[in-house]
């Protein structure tokens, strides 16, 4: 991802679920986070389209979490979810990142 795109590529974070049911939510811009977070932004906002989107209801588990990812440079927005078990090992540290900023919503 080039350092403009970037600097204008806004990351809006949110978990919810869990045993205590407490929902978190952050938003920041790429540049803040650390360089080995910025590349994992840059490999979602360039994945393809194609993807497939995940069936959270399926593969919810009893008091798991739910991570929603938004991803919006200006011109491309992209949107994740996963679910507690099945969260990426490739956006684990993003989203572990995220979760201590994130503030009760």
């Amino acid at each position: 991802m080039c350092s403009d795109k970037q600097s204008q590529l806004r990351v809006t974070f949110s978990r919810s679920g869990g045993i205590t049911g407490i929902s978190l939510s952050a938003a920041v811009e790429a540049t803040e986070l650390a360089a080995e977070h910025q590349h994992i932004v840059a490999d979602l906002i360039d994945e393809p389209d194609e993807t497939p989107p995940h069936d959270t209801q399926r593969h919810l588990t009893a008091d798991g979490f739910v991570y929603r990812l938004a991803l919006d440079d200006g011109q491309l927005s992209r949107s994740f979810q996963w679910v507690d078990p099945y969260l990426p090992d490739a956006v684990r540290p993003l989203i572990e990142t995220l979760t201590k900023q994130a503030h009760p919503s």
